[in-house]
């Protein structure tokens, strides 16, 4: 036995041989700046091959490394054992987990719930008799912070958190604010006054609270957080809360409007967002009047709004320039950067986009009003002047059409003597403008039905709305051709593809076009106040193509009586006349070739008095005598 465990010694010695690499040279000391001093050392492959080859046939009984399992388990865990002093006995695994109870009263609804971040910010207020002050460190104030903003975005959501809005209130009502950092915290109560969604029941008591906080903001009445950063959230707080409540806010909202309309103006931080609360509350009133249009409450709020717009128009100046004046003033002065190249502007308030912002919401607020203040229809009429002037750019023109789509809104509104439409004045000043999409508004707003009205003065503002069309005809406005074919749509092909109109319904009932389509929201919300210069023509683009004023399927087509009528029926076809003199006809070898829309409007207006001649041999005859007089005319146009 010795003999083999020596032989299998030596043949394993033998085998570590021939693996060992060989000894390294040892090298002398090398010196600085020395290069030759060592020789170059390589580095020695860590695999040596053996010099003969070696076989090892695998039928050879290879012996296994020991593995965990073969291994004996330890007697005693190395792990320290849980001591069941302070946690109970494990169960055992039949036995159902216990479920960890909670409290039986909503946390959120919990009278406390917002109790220390509130009493960590009030900790340092004055004291009762005005000369104390606590201290608070810098640390409780972070925490207080964190907790009630995280707090409010939960209460958004579920509670009653009347006392947390109340609490919200007091902040910017407090006449000092002694805190390390009084701004701050008046920007977080302005934040969270912005962004509540609390139902309408829960915010009606606060309203005026509300109205009285933001006043004092904007006033600058909160000494240093009110001059920039207060007052400038409280503008947008007035914007986002009156646009998305109005039937809560609009009612207390008019002691606020004379400041609004001054910081329009006085103040260079407040002119960009003053006119952008002004038009949350113009969207505020059509919001309303487009959820509950007959509410008793939207009346009054309409006419007290109104009263006050006009009364700031009309309020009398000792001496210097007055609010109103110079508020005109600033707006006439916009539009004179137009004339040239506006990327010099020093700000947007410079704009004719500021000066647009301005008076849509005015105008809307103003309503019919409007007309009865002279200083403030000068200053409609001079800004249309400079806005649609020659020398401007395409894009200002058109965004003061859109403009003008609102003084037809507010021209169309019913008086408390009647129809507006009635003062020839304001029909003067409507019609100033007859391009597009203007022409369609004016168009639409006479042919509306309004509740009351009799068949005489339906019949009067159908007769004045085809005489305007003839009037665009005249005045070689394309757009005047197409809104002729919409009129007649109605007796013959329906100039939406798809929909066929049967002759002798009633389209104007049954369309969903509501009046407040004349305004132009995007003036209202500050999409255009927003936009720079160069994105202005891109946009006002879009905001015709989706149909964010009047478009063309908005005109309501006449009924086949209304088209019968003698009056109307000798308007139309003299238009039509009017039509084809204007139209440049197209020379081929055989002839002249009309458009189609020649002989479509032609075709709706044969159709209209197909049921009125059949019967009838005198009205027949009659009918034909008309007919072949206009066809002679039209074959004699088309031989000149």
């Amino acid at each position: 036995m010795s003999d083999v465990i020596t032989a299998i010694v030596s043949h394993k010695s033998s085998n570590n041989k021939e693996n060992v690499p060989p000894p390294r040279t040892p090298s002398s000391s090398k010196t600085p700046g020395d290069c030759s001093s060592s020789p170059l050392r390589l580095k020695a492959p860590r695999v040596v091959f053996a010099a003969h080859n070696r076989h090892h046939p695998y039928s050879q009984n290879l012996k296994h490394l020991p593995s965990s399992k073969m291994s004996r388990q330890p007697v005693k865990s190395i792990l320290k054992q849980p001591s069941h002093a302070f946690l109970p006995p494990p169960s055992s695994p039949g036995t159902p987990r216990e479920v960890t109870p909670e409290p039986e009263e909503d946390a959120l609804s919990h009278a406390r719930y917002f109790a220390s971040p509130l009493a960590a910010l009030s900790a340092s207020l004055e004291d009762h008799d005005g000369s104390a002050l606590i201290p608070i460190t810098q640390h409780t104030l972070i925490q207080a912070y964190t907790k009630l903003s995280t707090r409010l975005r939960l209460q958004f959501k579920a509670g009653k958190p009347s006392p947390i809005l109340e609490s919200l209130l007091d902040i910017p009502l407090a006449e000092k604010l002694f805190l390390p950092n009084a701004r701050k915290t008046t920007m977080l109560s302005m934040w969270a006054l912005q962004h509540q969604h609390l139902p309408s029941s829960v915010l009606e008591g606060s309203a005026v609270k509300f109205v009285d906080a933001m006043d004092r903001a904007i006033s600058g009445k909160l000494g240093k957080e009110g001059k920039k950063g207060a007052g400038c959230e409280a503008l947008t707080a007035v914007q986002m809360q009156c646009s998305r409540y109005p039937s809560v806010f609009l009612p207390h909202i008019s002691p606020l409007l004379r400041t609004l309309l001054e910081a329009s103006f006085t103040n260079v931080n407040f002119r960009l967002r003053a006119p952008m609360a002004l038009g949350g509350i113009a969207l505020g009133i059509l919001k309303w009047q487009q959820d509950d249009p007959t509410n008793e409450a939207l009346v009054e709020v309409r006419e007290d709004i109104s009263h006050t717009v006009i009364k700031f128009f009309k309020a009398p100046v000792s001496k210097g320039l007055s609010p109103s004046n110079a508020l005109s003033k600033a707006i006439v002065e916009g539009f004179a950067g137009a004339d040239n190249d506006l990327d010099d502007a020093p700000d947007v308030t410079a704009s004719p986009q500021w000066s647009l912002s301005v008076l849509t919401p005015i105008v809307v607020m103003a309503r019919e009003e409007l007309f009865k203040s002279p200083l403030a229809i000068s200053c409609v009429l001079e800004s249309l002047r400079k806005g649609v002037s020659s020398k401007n750019k395409a894009q200002v023109k058109t965004a003061t059409r859109l403009f003008w789509c609102s003084v037809v809104w507010a021209a169309a509104i019913p008086s408390e003597s009647g129809n507006t439409w009635d003062d020839v004045g304001i029909w003067k000043v409507a019609r100033q403008v007859k391009a597009s999409p203007v022409n369609v508004s004016i168009v639409c707003s006479l042919l509306y039905r309004v509740e009351g009205d009799d068949r005489a003065e339906r019949m009067r503002k159908v007769e004045m709305a085809v005489n305007f069309v003839g009037d665009l005809v005249s005045e070689n406005q394309q757009t005047g051709v197409y809104i002729l074919k919409r009129l007649l749509s109605s007796s013959g092909v329906s100039s939406r593809p798809g929909s066929p109109v049967k002759p002798g319904r009633n389209p104007v009932e049954e369309t969903d076009w509501v009046p407040d389509r004349l305004v132009a929201t995007s003036l209202l919300d500050g999409t255009i106040l927003n936009t720079e210069w160069r994105s202005l023509g891109p946009l006002i683009k879009d905001i015709l193509n989706n149909g964010d004023v009047c478009a063309m399927d908005d005109v309501p087509p006449l009924t086949i009586a209304e088209i019968r009528t003698p009056e109307i029926f000798s308007i139309l076809i003299s238009t039509w006349e009017e039509v084809v003199s204007k139209i440049v006809f197209q020379r081929e070898e055989e002839g002249a070739v009309a458009p189609l829309i020649v002989f479509t409007i032609w075709n709706n207006l044969l159709h209209s008095q197909v049921g009125c001649i059949s019967g009838t041999p005198h009205m027949a005859s009659f009918m034909i005598s008309e007919l072949m007089e206009y066809l002679c005319r039209f074959c004699n146009a088309m031989h000149c």
